[in-house]
């Protein structure tokens, strides 16, 4: 078996150090952490892909786990987070998709698209047909899992699915764990230990 992840950065985890947050959490622990896929993986005793993207979109998260589906084996496991539905993306000036993020300071910066549209754009996505195009997803993506093991969950209590929600409530972030030194709502180390925890429960009950 091996575990394919695809999300955004909870499930990123500290891979990528080019991230503030990540590189600054790196500093301050001294080595790099283990995210809850790592955990996961040490706890089946198997490999593991992480394809999350650092501040992806649903959109992003879907493409990716159509593109990368067909090379999975039957007998792996994959592991799905989606992200907020306030996230969206736009083609760039290279003709690349990139996430637009709520409360991101440098959408001024974009040559793509203005503030204002920007802005125009996450006031209209706080409508509910948004959450539930996701949904429409999740029940194909569940019908798939008749035939899979694949495993969906999301830190935003308003998806419902069967798993782990408000888990920044639930579990250490680094902002707790750092005391403040740094502020970030990311899971800790420790944080993100506890939550591979709770998903291997949920994989072993209904995958295992």
């Amino acid at each position: 078996m091996v575990i394919h992840a695809f999300g955004d950065s909870y499930t990123n985890g500290f891979n990528d150090d080019s991230v503030s947050w990540v590189k600054n959490y790196i500093k301050w622990k001294g080595y790099k952490p283990k995210g809850y896929v790592e955990y996961i993986s040490e706890y089946y005793n198997c490999d593991s892909i992480n394809h999350a993207i650092q501040g992806a979109d649903n959109y992003t998260i879907l493409e990716s786990f159509c593109n990368k589906f067909e090379g999975i084996n039957e007998d792996d496991l994959i592991i799905l987070n989606w992200s907020g539905t306030n996230r969206f993306r736009i083609v760039n000036n290279f003709d690349k998709w990139i996430s637009v993020l709520p409360n991101f300071s440098g959408i001024e910066n974009q040559s793509e698209i203005s503030e204002k549209t920007a802005n125009e754009i996450l006031v209209n996505r706080t409508s509910l047909k948004y959450l539930e195009e996701v949904r429409s997803w999740t029940k194909l993506i569940n019908y798939l899992s008749k035939e899979r093991k694949i495993f969906q969950w999301s830190y935003l209590p308003e998806f419902k699915l069967d798993t782990i929600n408000n888990i920044n409530l639930i579990y250490e972030t680094i902002t707790i764990e750092t005391k403040g030194v740094i502020i970030d709502s990311h899971l800790s180390e420790e944080g993100n230990k506890n939550l591979s925890k709770e998903i291997i429960k949920l994989i072993n009950r209904d995958y295992i």
